[in-house]
């Protein structure tokens, strides 16, 4: 099903450096297929109505020049005006595909108008707008896939819904344990942006607080780039204050995860009360365990199955701090060799490659 096939992803960041679950599946599924990645943004300054440059031999990127207003500020009768025109300059440009999967929840909420034999709706991020485009564009699948079962569940429709986890690029330093435990101090990993209003910024100030014997560093951007715009807020200015903080900055994608083995632990502490559905999965944890040391994490739905001795989960967010420094009074036994090698086990379980093939699976039971 996903072989010899030519594709059209539609996603709602643009290709770049950073990449996403979206590029992922671009990048992965153009080994075997003829893919277009369909740029989300658009670009103005280009001088024809649909421009195509090759990534590679078989990965084509798509811009159109964006006739998009922003939804609710334009009669719906016009927005779909617009979604016919471009879609039908689209497909003309490109030419007849086989598959569109589409990763945006708001554009191009017909998928029927690309022509396709298959259609694949992949929402991997809960946004709470767009209900309405959100119904269409899951009425016009084929079929449906999320990261969560709390994802799926706001979508109601007809259309089959499965679950598959977030992808992790599956690199070669994903492949071996690594036991070094400085006995000196502590070193606490934590990747993505400190800036989101998920993050539970009171909780995880008091385990830098608390665990001040530990070095902390954080990995993230702090620019713009391809994902969009990073807006300041307080929490870089509060984390700044400690002495026991090291800001990295953004770390290309080959050299994280050999930056990550480094550390003794990995945390997340996002606010999961305060959006239950949005945060009831993470793409990071993945990638922690392509580190294969333990990590100290909010709760997430999808991993409570997991045993606390490869990925410690806080079910309450008041008692991170001491969960990290209980963790860290016991490295030797969290991070031996064998639990280790159970987290690259779970990783490479979820690697882009198997996930496609569970996709695959899906689609030839139900697409038949």
């Amino acid at each position: 099903m996903l072989q010899n096939k030519k594709l059209l992803i539609i996603s709602p960041e643009d290709f770049g450096v950073v990449f996403l679950s979206k590029h992922h599946y671009a990048e992965e599924l153009s080994k075997k297929n003829k893919v277009w990645f369909l740029n989300a943004k658009g670009n103005r300054r280009q001088k024809k109505l649909i421009e195509i440059s090759n990534e590679d031999s078989n990965l084509s990127i798509v811009n159109y020049f964006n006739l998009f207003f922003g939804f609710g500020k334009i009669p719906f009768w016009l927005t779909k005006l617009i979604n016919n025109f471009l879609s039908a300059r689209i497909r003309r440009a490109m030419g007849d595909v086989d598959i569109v999967w589409t990763f945006e929840q708001s554009k191009f909420f017909d998928l029927d108008l690309f022509g396709a034999k298959h259609k694949i709706f992949h929402p991997v991020d809960y946004i709470d707008q767009f209900h309405f485009e959100k119904k269409l564009i899951s009425d016009s699948a084929d079929i449906i896939f999320s990261v969560s079962d709390e994802i799926l569940n706001t979508l109601v429709t007809s259309t089959p819904k499965h679950f598959i986890n977030h992808g992790v690029q599956i690199s070669n330093s994903c492949q071996q344990a690594n036991l070094s435990i400085d006995r000196r101090k502590v070193n606490i990993g934590y990747v993505g942006n400190i800036n989101s209003p998920y993050l539970d910024i009171k909780n995880l100030l008091k385990a830098v607080e608390l665990n001040n014997d530990a070095m902390f560093h954080f990995i993230g951007p702090y620019e713009s780039s391809n994902l969009g715009q990073i807006k300041s807020s307080n929490n870089y200015e509060s984390l700044k204050k400690f002495k026991n903080i090291v800001f990295h900055g953004v770390i290309s994608k080959p050299l994280l995860v050999n930056t990550l083995k480094k550390f003794d632990i990995l945390i997340s502490c996002y606010n999961y009360s305060k959006d239950s559905i949005r945060l009831s999965n993470s793409h990071k944890i993945l990638e922690y365990l392509c580190a294969g040391k333990i990590v100290v994490s909010n709760y997430f739905p999808v991993y409570k199955k997991v045993n606390m001795e490869i990925i410690c989960l806080v079910e309450d967010n008041s008692m991170f701090g001491e969960r990290v420094q209980e963790v860290s009074e016991k490295l030797e036994f969290y991070n031996e060799i064998e639990k280790q090698k159970l987290r690259l086990v779970l990783a490479k379980e979820n690697s882009y490659s198997n996930q496609i093939k569970r996709i695959e699976e899906l689609l030839d039971n139900q697409l038949k």
